[in-house]
């Protein structure tokens, strides 16, 4: 119905964003709560407060490397690591596995830039990968970025 992952849900109660209450040891949300706030978050979010915007040349790193997927789009993509480079000997994932698939988005800056954004929480799990990625990905974030159709 949110179309959110469960970390998001578990934020969303924490801070008290969307109430609820428990029977033994589930967590109920009400239904009048949960209509009230996805009518209450349907409207555009302030600019960067739930995606991050980085230069088009942080997505260079994954474009050529054998270990990785990448498809592009004219305005959208996603890219990832193979499974064979996730995957553990018994099978199991490894903490790599946050890189399986990362989907961004092409958005266009003031000043004629197309940068890439990527959703908050996915950022998180992606940069949490290993210091390498990290470091990849901080260098090319872009702060307080101004969209070419906002004033």
């Amino acid at each position: 119905m949110l179309k959110v992952s469960y970390p998001t849900i578990l934020r969303l109660v924490k801070n008290a964003s969307l109430p609820f209450f428990k029977v033994g040891k589930q967590w109920r949300i009400k239904m009048d709560d949960l209509e009230r706030y996805i009518t209450q978050t349907k409207r555009r979010p302030a600019l960067g407060q739930y995606r991050v915007y980085f230069k088009m040349q942080v997505l260079n790193r994954y474009k050529n490397d054998p270990r990785y997927f990448f498809e592009e789009k004219e305005f959208y993509g996603k890219f990832g690591l193979r499974e064979e480079f996730y995957k553990k000997p018994d099978g199991s994932d490894s903490h790599l596995s946050a890189l399986a698939e990362v989907v961004f988005q092409k958005v266009f800056l003031k000043g004629g830039v197309t940068a890439v954004c990527i959703d908050h929480d996915y950022y998180v799990q992606t940069i949490g990968v290993s210091f390498d990625e990290y470091s990849h990905w901080h260098n090319y974030r872009i702060h307080n970025p101004q969209l070419e159709k906002d004033s």
